[in-house]
Parts: C-alpha cells; structure tokens; sequence
C-alpha cells in the first residue's frame, strides 16, 4: 500500500513536468 502511494505520487510529480518537457522540445523549433 505505501509502495503503491509513493509510485502514484511520482507520477503525479513526474506527469507535469515531462509534458513541460515536451512541450519545450515541441516548442523550440518555433521559438528559434
């Protein structure tokens, strides 16, 4: 159960910042 919450806790922190992430590499081809 705790193993359980700590993973969905990673990837609730993870989720938001790999679609920055992405967004970024989608977004410098426009920006350069």
């Amino acid at each position: 159960m705790k193993a359980e919450r700590l993973e969905n806790g990673l990837i609730r922190l993870s989720g938001p910042i790999w679609k920055d992430e992405f967004l970024e590499e989608r977004l410098k081809p426009w920006i350069a």
